[in-house]
This record gives C-alpha cells, sequence and structure tokens, in this order.
C-alpha cells in the first residue's frame, strides 16, 4: 500500500517531471494514460505553490545540512488506492492520507502531494525535505527519519488512522 524513496540532488528534478507531469518532457512510465492526466492533482498547491527544485533550495537554505551531492534532500512516500476502498471515497481516502502525512512531517516541509488517477493504480505522491529539529535547530536528515522501527509502525499507524475516518 505505501512505499517510500529516498531522494538525493540529482533525482529531485525527475520526480518532479513524473509527478507535475511537466508539458514538454518525456515521461518514462508508459503505463501512464495522458487522456486521464488531467484528473491529477495537488493536494499542497495551496500550502507549497512554487515549483519543487525552488522550494527545495529555500527550505534547504533555512535548515542545518552537511553540503554532499549524495545527500538526501527529499523523500517521496508513494501511498496506493486499496481495491477494498469505495469509489465514492476515493477523494477522501486521499485527503486523509495527506492530512495524516502533513502531521507527520510537518507543513512547512511539505514539497508536493500529488494525486496520480492517469496509471492503472491511483496513488498519491508526498514529497518532503525530511528535516528534524533537535534543541530548536532544524536538520535536514533522512537517516534519524526514515528508520526501520519508523517503517514498521507506518503501515499499521496509517491504516488505523484511514480506517478511523473512513470505516
Amino acid at each position: 500500500m505505501a512505499h517510500v524513496e529516498k531522494i538525493k540532488r540529482s533525482g529531485v528534478i525527475g520526480l518532479a517531471i513524473h509527478c507535475e507531469r511537466r508539458v514538454g518532457c518525456e515521461l518514462s512510465n508508459k503505463d501512464i494514460d495522458t487522456s486521464r492526466t488531467h484528473l491529477n492533482y495537488n493536494l499542497a498547491k495551496d500550502i507549497q505553490p512554487l515549483k519543487p527544485e525552488t522550494f527545495l533550495k529555500q527550505r534547504i537554505s533555512e535548515v542545518r545540512h552537511i553540503s554532499r551531492d549524495d545527500i538526501v534532500l527529499m523523500a517521496d512516500w508513494i501511498v496506493t488506492l486499496p481495491k477494498d476502498v469505495y469509489k465514492e471515497d476515493t477523494e477522501r481516502f486521499f485527503e486523509y492520507t495527506f492530512e495524516f502525512l502533513k502531521e507527520k512531517y510537518g507543513e512547512k516541509n511539505i514539497v508536493s502531494a500529488w494525486i496520480h488517477m492517469d496509471e492503472a493504480t491511483p496513488h498519491i505522491h508526498f514529497s518532503f525535505v525530511p528535516v528534524i529539529t533537535i534543541d530548536g535547530i532544524e536538520k535536514l536528515n533522512c537517516k534519524k527519519i526514515i528508520t526501520k522501527s519508523a517503517l514498521k509502525k507506518f503501515h499499521p499507524q496509517l491504516g488505523a488512522y484511514l480506517e478511523q475516518r473512513l470505516g
């Protein structure tokens, strides 16, 4: 149901092109039905209206981090719509998933939250800057956020959250 990917500097533009379906850019996923691309939408557009690469540069400049090419700048959760969710609950499923992730990773760290309805399985791409706060200082640190322990707890927590709201 959910999968997380760590994104380094070299992968930022590629993910942005994929999520936004940027005009004039070739899409690597051949399973995209372009006749349904107009159904895609970004739940975070009001929170974060900048282009992902612009926002990322701005947010990274606000937090402590080491300056290396291989540092993880962004994480991207992909949460797919389960087959047992009623069609009329699809929009609410994605809204509640977005709320859960927003609470977990912080609104000011959200890069985007694209809902893709033009692929075989509808899903959300929730991209965020992995920032932790230690002694009042914000630091970029994906290793402390995406841990084995956190991943083991993620599915049950998200499942319980959605179950409570959707029934």
